[in-house]
């Protein structure tokens, strides 16, 4: 560390590094996981209309495939178009 000598946790806190935590904190850290969790929700809910749209979107695309490759059956390497 050029020099320097790491400092440790107990030279850098001051008083008693666990202390108590306030009633103040103990409200902030509640409204802070309940909008987090509301927060999930919201999340979650976005992620399933998110999938249901890529799926739909895998069979549109796996559909078009099919039917191009469908088309492409039919044209002359398997003996000319078909016959009407």
């Amino acid at each position: 560390m050029y020099g320097r000598e790491p400092r440790l946790f107990c030279e850098i806190v001051d008083g008693d590094p666990v202390g108590e935590v306030s009633a103040v904190a103990e409200e902030d850290i509640e409204a802070f996981v309940r909008e987090r969790t509301e927060a999930d929700a919201d999340v979650f809910n976005k992620v399933l209309v998110n999938i249901e749209k890529a799926q739909e979107r895998q069979k549109a695309a796996y559909r078009e495939k099919k039917d191009k490759g469908q088309a492409l059956h039919h044209h002359s390497w398997y003996g000319g178009a078909e016959e009407k």
